[in-house]
């Protein structure tokens, strides 16, 4: 893929995704570029560890107290969570476009969203209700998918646009999972055993 062809695929990305937040900026918590407060994004980039080339289009602050450490990020390669020790999916995660388009959003049980895949972002603390956050999220899915249509190679492939991966294995069972390396630091659920594993 050439510099050019990588350059418009995150051109059109970007603009359908902007599209489709915009349509939720009167949703308590949530914020859209180039509006998002600087320190809720930091707090929010550490958490969730989100790569310093990722470019973030929008935030939804889970917290009570509004320091945005728990919630969500909506990149141009994916969206990253972060949740605390009471979400089914404790800690930081990552839901690629490419899985994002795989997955059914949906309601997770008590308080949480499912993304799929053992991805689940916890509401306890969400202005927003778990309805608008089931919203934002959809509408990201079809953004996703109306850029696919444009593009079809998008999210397949070698030229699909997602970070460097490295082999972890399970603490627990030893399965072997392949995860991006933007969670280096963080932790994962194993698919094979549900354990969480430090990466």
């Amino acid at each position: 893929m050439t510099s050019d062809s990588a350059s418009a695929m995150h051109t059109d990305l970007e603009r359908e995704l902007l599209t489709a937040l915009r349509r939720h900026l009167t949703t308590a918590g949530f914020h859209v570029a180039p509006d998002i407060p600087p320190k809720k994004l930091a707090a929010a980039l550490k958490s969730c560890g989100v790569p310093s080339a990722e470019r973030v289009l929008a935030l939804l602050d889970c917290t009570v107290l509004g320091s945005a450490t728990d919630g969500l990020l909506v990149g141009l390669e994916g969206v990253y969570y972060h949740n605390d020790w009471s979400g089914k999916s404790a800690g930081s995660g990552v839901v690629r476009y490419r899985e994002l388009l795989r997955h059914r959003i949906e309601d997770g049980g008590f308080m949480e969203v499912s993304l799929g895949g053992n991805h689940y972002v916890n509401v306890a603390g969400c202005s927003a209700s778990k309805k608008e956050v089931l919203e934002i999220l959809a509408d990201v899915q079809e953004a996703i998918w109306n850029v696919k249509k444009l593009r079809p190679d998008l999210f397949d492939g070698p030229g699909a646009v997602e970070s460097q991966r490295v082999a972890v294995s399970c603490s627990a069972c030893g399965a072997i999972m392949n995860v991006s390396q933007s969670l280096l630091g963080g932790s994962v659920v194993c698919a094979n055993c549900g354990a969480r594993v430090t990466v």
